[in-house]
C-alpha cells in the first residue's frame, strides 16, 4: 500500500529536531511495529525499556491529529518524534521494502 507521506512531510509537521529525534528512535531499532491503516498510522515503540503505544490520523488537508500520550503532545500540542519515527519507518519500508 502506498503511504501519502515522505520524509519531507514528516518534518513539515514535527519540525527539524522532532524529525532529527525520530530518525535517533528509528535507528536505534526502538519502532517495534508500525501498522497504516488509512487515515491512521499506529505502532509500538520501546521507551525506557517498556512497550509504548502511539498512534496519528492523516488528515484529509493533508495536517496530521497526533494521537501519542506523551506529554509533549498532550500538554504542548506538539506534533513528536514518537509518532513521526511511525511515519519515517514507513517511508522506509516503501522505498526499501528489505
Amino acid at each position: 500500500m502506498k503511504v501519502p507521506i515522505t520524509r519531507k512531510i514528516l518534518t513539515d509537521w514535527g519540525g527539524d529536531r522532532a524529525f532529527r529525534d525520530a530518525e535517533i528512535i528509528v535507528n536505534g531499532g526502538r519502532v517495534v511495529t508500525v501498522e497504516y491503516e488509512p487515515p491512521k498510522i499506529s505502532g509500538v515503540l520501546l521507551w525506557n525499556n517498556r512497550e509504548f503505544r502511539t498512534a496519528l490520523k492523516l488528515l484529509p488537508d493533508g495536517k496530521v491529529e497526533s494521537l501519542c500520550p506523551c506529554s509533549d503532545n498532550r500538554e504542548r500540542g506538539l506534533i513528536c518524534p514518537h509518532v513521526i519515527a511511525l511515519g519515517l519507518v514507513l517511508v522506509r519500508q516503501a522505498t526499501d521494502p528489505h
